[in-house]
């Protein structure tokens, strides 16, 4: 097992985010960090028509010229997508004296964190990583997950969270909030997920749900 990596997760709209280059590599990792709420900033004298528009719109800011000593200034995290070898390079030696952790698109090892192939279900993400050694077939794996992990899981996690906000708002006793927790886990919530007679539980349906569960296996079919 290669240890030399350490699975995170970050908060989106803390960081501050670096990508230098303006091509379709550089256009996948932006989308990526707008999605979990990144401030980003591109460095490029040409953009893709994608990366323009989300400029135009205010979403990025941009710019229009090649990489210089010092752009990786202020960032939390530095992407170097250029297509010159040696840019790239420069780019990741800059950020490693700053201390800023960067990603090479195009020699993952030579940098300092990777970007795993992603599968999300609301509240539930699976990253997949062969750490370099097949960014291919981590796509393919992560293909393979959406099957396994269908859209119900965000519906089953919504409760899931609904149910533990719930009974830590209501149950003041540590140890009864416990078993509610674990009962929870215990009851068939996901295939009452699955089935025709679903509907998304509120407050209202939590609380019905505690004053009915005394042993931690009180099934939802019993309270509906």
């Amino acid at each position: 097992m290669n240890s030399s990596y350490l699975p995170i997760m970050l908060k989106g709209n803390t960081v501050t985010a670096i990508v230098i280059g303006g091509g379709v590599v550089a256009e996948r990792k932006v989308k990526s960090l707008l999605k979990a709420g990144a401030a980003v900033r591109v460095v490029s004298p040409k953009l893709t028509a994608w990366l323009t528009e989300q400029w135009t719109r205010e979403r990025i800011t941009c710019l229009l010229r090649p990489y210089q000593a010092g752009d990786v200034r202020d960032a939390h995290l530095v992407y170097a997508a250029t297509d010159q070898v040696s840019i790239n390079a420069k780019i990741v030696d800059e950020a490693n004296r700053a201390h800023i952790p960067v990603n090479r698109a195009d020699q993952g090892d030579m940098g300092t964190f990777l970007s795993p192939s992603v599968l999300s279900r609301g509240n539930l993400v699976i990253a997949v990583s062969t750490l370099g050694a097949g960014p291919l077939a981590a796509v393919q794996i992560t293909k393979e997950l959406q099957h396994q992990y269908g859209p119900e899981y965000e519906h089953y996690l919504d409760i899931l969270s609904l149910i533990r906000s719930t009974v830590k708002q209501h149950e003041p006793d540590i140890q009864k909030r416990r078993k509610l927790l674990q009962a929870a886990l215990n009851m068939d919530l996901m295939q009452y997920v699955r089935s025709e007679q679903f509907k998304m539980w509120d407050e209202s349906d939590v609380l019905r749900w505690m004053k009915h569960n005394n042993d931690g296996r009180t099934y939802i079919k019993e309270i509906d």
